[in-house]
């Protein structure tokens, strides 16, 4: 049961009762199926949940092949590793700290219970409210307002739990006038499990966020992603993904441009080969005049 999966120890009783009242408003979760127009031609019949065991939280140390793929990647302003779902490893160099910048454990982080499902709520599927019930140890990326960040903030989200249901969930929230960047790196092994992540993105008024997600997971792992984001008058959020990875890897992206002059960029690249399913829906909703 959702309500069963296992919490990052210690956690706050706010977040623990959250995941109860929406495990118990979920119930027995039901599939969605290719009848609904936006699930057509996607393999969701093929999913088994009961295939799925929780993924159980490792070791307090970051993976080798992260340590190797960390070394390659451009200088940092803060750097999160998360662990099949747990976070392992979360810096902010003290320049910036001393500034109000944090990334790391959400349940440890500024305004986490109001920054939590802020944007997503419950998420536009199952998947997504799955997640809300069942993720373990969310992210979160706070810029207060005014801040202007000189190097992205890089996580590193790492699978490699083999038979496991695993939830990561990233929350990014960028203050007024603020501009940050943000790369976020799928990285993988060869293992079967399946991957429900959610991913927020709270961009204030006149601030920019370029987030960049490379999702390169291993070829027997089935992902189900959500990515939300509200935009604010004269904000701008330019959203990259590239989807290499993955035997069934499904990206819906929600932009809600809730503010006069908002703007919202989507962008995407893909490469697969063989019978990888590279599945990309896009939404987006022009609620401000």
């Amino acid at each position: 049961p959702l309500s069963d999966a296992p919490l990052a120890s210690p956690a706050p009783a706010w977040f623990d009762e959250r995941r109860g009242a929406v495990a118990a408003r979920i119930g027995e979760p039901t599939l969605p199926s290719t009848d609904e127009e936006v699930w057509r031609y996607s393999r969701v019949a093929d999913i088994d949940l009961s295939r799925w065991t929780p993924a159980v939280e490792p070791a307090p140390a970051v993976p080798a092949p992260v340590v190797e793929l960390l070394e390659s990647l451009p200088t940092a302003v803060a750097t999160v590793v998360v662990h099949n779902g747990y976070v392992v490893f979360a810096e902010v160099a003290p320049s910036w700290s001393a500034r109000g910048v944090y990334a790391g454990r959400l349940v440890e982080g500024p305004d986490g219970e109001a920054a939590l499902g802020a944007v997503a709520g419950d998420g536009p599927d199952v998947f997504a409210a799955m997640n809300d019930a069942a993720a373990p140890d969310p992210v979160l990326v706070s810029v207060p307002a005014g801040i202007t960040l000189d190097a992205p903030v890089v996580v590193v989200d790492w699978v490699d739990a083999d038979g496991a249901a695993v939830w990561p969930r990233l929350v990014v929230r960028v203050g007024e006038n603020a501009e940050a960047k943000v790369l976020d790196w799928h990285g993988w092994a060869d293992v079967a499990a399946l991957v429900a992540r959610v991913v927020e993105l709270g961009v204030a008024r006149a601030a920019r966020l370029g987030y960049t997600n490379v999702q390169v997971r291993g070829p027997r792992v089935w992902q189900i992603a959500s990515q939300l984001s509200r935009v604010d008058a004269d904000a701008t959020l330019t959203s990259a993904q590239a989807g290499l990875g993955g035997d069934y890897a499904r990206a819906r992206t929600d932009c809600h441009l809730v503010g006069r002059g908002a703007t919202g960029n989507l962008e995407a690249a893909y490469f697969g080969e063989s019978s990888q399913t590279l599945d990309f829906r896009t939404f987006q909703q022009h609620a401000a005049p």
